[in-house]
């Protein structure tokens, strides 16, 4: 029952096939990453600026897990929504259209803001980094437990106790975060998906062909043609997806790259910014 119609290189749009394979590419350049912890000192309310420095350096380690995590793991629905498309899967494919929509949210809701104020704090995080003479202490909480929420969350277990950021949101919640960046239709997209993915009607009625008023049949050849009215149907919102899946955590190892960390560098040939741009060109023409 294999899908016919559509290319696999046009599932996320006509032009996210050369972004996707650049990312895969970044993937196999950041795996093997080692990223080594380091304990505040011992002399922390002595040495204000060495622990400023360990805490800055651990931050900037965060935010490089964070992107490389965030990519990978996007790449890896892509995968699967792949497999379901070109096995003419349709469960399968919905499955993972569901899974690649709500870590795209958990990715925007996390990494939203933090290209821009890694960019904005650049200059004061560069001296902490090279200058660990100073006499206060200088942190972002908030901007730490967005990093650890990130990486961390999950459903806690009844009377489980556990840091605030270390507490999963509402999937809801994460996808609002699409909404809000006027990401077309995306709720109505991940009310189908659910339908398909729970047991409810999305989940049989694929199979069903509606003969007449009075007449049904069961079809088990329906699901190619049910992949293609659903990509039909939410084209606008399913090809926004990438860019809110990986282009901030790109761009966050952009900047990391500007900063005197060099153990979070990363190849700049290997970071696909100017497809990037290429992209934000064609959506604003």
């Amino acid at each position: 029952m294999a899908a016919a119609n559509i290319e696999k290189a046009d599932l996320l749009g006509r032009d996210a096939d050369k972004y996707l394979g650049e990312l895969r590419l970044l993937v196999e350049a950041l795996s093997g990453t080692r990223y080594a912890l380091e304990s505040l000192p011992e002399t922390a309310t002595a040495d204000l600026g060495r622990a400023s420095a360990t805490y800055w350096r651990e931050i900037l380690l965060r935010c490089h897990l964070a992107s490389a995590l965030a990519i990978h793991r996007g790449l890896r629905w892509v995968a699967g929504i792949e497999l379901g498309y070109q096995s003419g899967n349709f469960l399968a494919f919905a499955a993972c259209l569901r899974g690649f929509l709500e870590s795209t949210a958990d990715t925007h809701d996390c990494f939203r803001t933090v290209p821009h104020f890694l960019e904005k704090t650049r200059d004061a995080i560069a001296s902490i980094l090279t200058d660990q003479s100073a006499a206060v202490f200088v942190g972002a909480p908030s901007f730490e437990e967005r990093l650890i929420h990130f990486t961390h969350a999950r459903r806690l277990k009844k009377d489980e106790r556990a840091p605030d950021a270390h507490k999963a949101k509402p999937t809801t919640d994460y996808i609002k975060s699409l909404e809000e960046a006027k990401v077309a239709e995306i709720f109505d997209l991940y009310s189908e998906l659910c339908d398909c993915t729970h047991p409810a009607f999305g989940s049989t009625n694929f199979a069903i062909d509606v003969l007449s008023q009075d007449l049904l049949a069961f079809n088990a050849r329906t699901e190619p043609a049910r992949i293609l009215e659903l990509l039909d149907l939410y084209r606008k919102t399913i090809e926004q997806l990438p860019d809110f899946a990986f282009d901030e955590p790109v761009l966050t190892l952009g900047m990391l790259n500007l900063l005197p960390a060099t153990e979070f560098h990363t190849q700049r040939e290997k970071l696909p910014t100017a497809t990037i741009r290429a992209r934000l060109r064609t959506r604003s023409t």
